[in-house]
């Protein structure tokens, strides 16, 4: 088994890149674990898959997966693991059993989100989303089988296009895809101390999301699981949930007030 680690991330976000080569790239570097930055940005100083055909958007986060998956069809590589640039990863809380899987990660139970991505999108997108149609992996870190990565990209790539009528996230339409395939394995990784500090986190600490760069810094130099919850705990105020949280609830009382008038 060899998987590849694909890090999703653009020229603007270069602090959470030069976080990730002083702490957890590192750990990938040891196990001799290969792993790319993917942008359409030209990053010269670090490993990247380049995006040509793409335009770097937070909208089309889909339609970035959708090209990333498509340029490594022709790759021997077994699995992909998928990070945002603001996930602490560390391979070595990874139990191997994870690649007899197609499709693994913290599983999000299916709830009403119409408002959940509202203050990274912009005005025009904010507006109100339909539930998903299936549980899927949060999108800061999950892991595809090559089996699992060609079943998505086999699809229209006109649903991975999202327009300010019908807006999805990323990891909601790698779901909902994979969903429709009885034959794709899949792992829950879920450590449900997540919802005690707001953030994903993962079976042994494997990873964390989202985190602030300096936040992994101080990551990297914990010892065990329960040190890093501590520095977490200690540095929430820089979570950028918590930032989310603030911002819908603020939109989601404007929102109500408009709509009983």
């Amino acid at each position: 088994m060899t998987p590849l680690v694909l890090i999703t991330t653009c020229k603007k976000n270069f602090k959470k890149i030069e976080a990730i080569e002083s702490t957890w790239a590192n750990i990938l570097k040891k196990n001799n674990i290969p792993y790319l930055y993917v942008t359409s940005d030209l990053i010269p100083s670090v490993p990247t898959l380049r995006l040509e055909n793409f335009v770097e958007s937070y909208e089309q986060l889909s339609l970035k997966t959708y090209y990333m998956l498509t340029s490594l069809k022709e790759t021997t590589f077994s699995h992909f693991i998928k990070l945002d640039d603001d996930t602490y990863f560390d391979y070595d809380k990874l139990e191997t059993c994870v690649f007899n899987y197609d499709y693994v990660g913290k599983f999000n139970e299916i709830e009403e989100s119409k408002f959940i991505h509202f203050y990274k999108v912009a005005p025009l997108f904010r507006k109100p989303k339909s539930k998903a149609l299936s549980s899927y992996a949060e999108g800061g870190f999950y892991i595809l089988s090559k089996k699992a990565a060609n079943i998505i990209i086999n699809n229209d790539i006109n649903c991975f296009k999202n327009t300010p009528f019908n807006y999805k996230g990323e990891d909601v339409i790698v779901g909902e895809i994979l969903a429709k395939n009885t034959s794709i394995n899949k792992l829950d990784l879920n450590d449900y101390i997540s919802k005690k500090i707001n953030m994903d986190i993962t079976k042994n600490g494997a990873s964390f999301h989202p985190v602030n760069p300096v936040v992994m810094e101080l990551l990297y130099r914990g010892d065990n699981l329960s040190d890093k919850i501590q520095i977490l705990l200690e540095n929430s105020e820089k979570n950028d949930y918590n930032k989310r949280d603030i911002f819908l609830k603020k939109y989601e009382q404007s929102f109500n007030t408009c709509a009983t008038r």
